[in-house]
């Protein structure tokens, strides 16, 4: 869980109905709504539920500008979720976690992998060790897709793989570091997207 998170905003899309005559597409709609407020109770001190019909970058990150977010965070997205969630992430300049179909573990994050490729990459992986590693982090680096054999709780990666993100299995949740420079991860708030319930966050701020 995420118990030291102040604000969670929750962005569930939810297309206008083509048949507004049937009903049963309404009290769906209601019940996913439900489950999303079932799920993220707890989650954080705030928690704030958002409704949008349409997927755009654009109205995104302006947003994710008034609400002053700091992580994006994304469930088990379909393509194109991930693809706005992508340029939500360029635009922003924030990192992104996608927790998949797995679940942080309800205690502090004490193992991790780093994978980057190149010079560029290990400086941003490099940072982010710097401002947010602790004498208890343990932290394995892998330079290609192959992940070393041992207990992880998070995956870090310096750049987006894009639809590769989904594609794969991951053994923990996976962290992508923002894309101008690493991110400061002791979040304030959060704001999820996705189409399914939020995944947990061992963030303090996030979207």
């Amino acid at each position: 869980a995420a118990p030291d998170a102040d604000e969670l905003t929750i962005v569930a899309h939810l297309p206008e109905r083509r048949l507004p005559w049937l009903a049963t597409e309404g009290t769906q709609a209601a019940q996913t709504l439900d489950e999303l407020r079932r799920c993220a109770a707890g989650a954080a001190r705030t928690v704030e539920l958002k409704l949008i019909s349409e997927l755009d970058a654009g109205q995104l990150s302006a947003l994710g500008r008034e609400l002053r977010i700091d992580l994006l965070v994304v469930g088990q997205p379909t393509i194109r979720i991930l693809g706005v969630a992508g340029e939500v992430r360029k635009q922003l300049g924030l990192p992104l976690l996608y927790s998949g179909s797995g679940t942080f573990a309800d205690r502090p994050i004490t193992n991790i992998v780093c994978v980057a490729f190149g010079e560029r990459a290990f400086r941003a992986v490099n940072e982010f060790l710097r401002e947010q590693g602790t004498p208890d982090l343990q932290v394995k680096f892998a330079s290609g897709p192959t992940l070393p054999q041992t207990e992880m709780d998070l995956v870090v990666l310096a750049r987006f793989p894009g639809p590769l993100l989904v594609a794969r299995v991951w053994p923990a949740p996976v962290l992508v570091l923002s894309p101008a420079a690493a991110p400061a991860v002791a979040l304030r708030r959060p704001l999820e997207l996705s189409p399914s319930p939020p995944p947990l966050s061992p963030a303090k701020r996030s979207w």
